[in-house]
């Protein structure tokens, strides 16, 4: 269950408890979160779904060598995310990783 899911359940406990406040409360939480999804929805993420922003480190497989790269701007090509390092468009968000061992697991497959 999703924490919006959850927050909607309380809601419902709360006023089948008789408790209007708590359960008025818990639908606008619901609402915030649901708001915060959307705009997070929103933000490019790697390939194991951490948001990029500039001066992170993304990894990435090469040919069974995990290479890593600081981010300089990430710009949205059509339908994709790619990543500029010193002004140069290097990579597709697609196959970089937030972490090493991410990066290194993924390259099996």
């Amino acid at each position: 269950m999703d924490d919006v899911a959850f927050v909607h359940d309380l809601a419902k406990q709360a006023d089948s408890d008789g408790l209007p406040a708590t359960a008025r409360r818990c639908r606008e939480i619901a609402a915030e979160l649901d708001r915060l999804q959307a705009i997070v929805a929103k933000l490019p993420v790697t390939a194991d779904g951490v948001p990029v922003m500039p001066g992170m480190k993304v990894f990435y497989d090469i040919c069974g060598v995990i290479s890593v790269m600081r981010v300089d701007s990430v710009e949205l090509h059509g339908e994709r995310w790619l990543l500029r390092q010193f002004g140069v468009v290097t990579r597709d968000l697609t196959d970089c990783y937030s972490t090493q061992a991410a990066a290194a697991a993924a390259g099996g497959e």
